[in-house]
């Protein structure tokens, strides 16, 4: 297994180039994630003796399948805290996305848009990402 690697990146990087990696990066992780439980489902298939490629050689003890399965529950436990993790990081920062916007929309001095800034002029509304909030899916 390689390194991911963020390749096409902007060098001038926008705060909402900054929240689509963070959110590239959370996908990468369940990813990873879902492979370590697909792993974890193999363990135990092959110690029981149902996995397509066979079981051990020597009929597993009593002892030997419950080793595997604390193993197993424990490596999903680890699992299960990485993926709450990985949804409050989502959820911080789509609220960092929604503040982001709400100054943007204000010209981040609370007087609406600001035309005359330089950077295009467009009134101030919603930039060009638009992300749905995690309620609403």
């Amino acid at each position: 297994m390689s390194i991911p690697e963020f390749s096409g990146l902007p060098t001038n990087h926008t705060f909402e180039h900054s929240i689509i990696q963070i959110l590239a990066s959370i996908a990468m992780e369940e990813i990873a994630l879902s492979h370590i439980i697909n792993a974890e489902g193999e363990k135990l298939q092959y110690i029981l003796g149902i996995s397509p490629i066979g079981g051990p050689a020597i009929k597993p003890t009593v002892e030997d399948v419950l080793r595997v399965n604390e193993s197993i529950m424990e490596t999903l436990q680890a699992v299960s805290y990485t993926q709450m993790f990985l949804s409050s990081k989502m959820s911080d920062a789509f609220k960092a996305y929604m503040q982001y916007r709400k100054l943007k929309g204000n010209g981040g001095n609370g007087g609406g848009g600001n035309g005359g800034d330089g950077n295009g002029g467009d009134g101030g509304g919603p930039g060009p990402l638009s992300l749905p909030h995690p309620q609403q899916q």
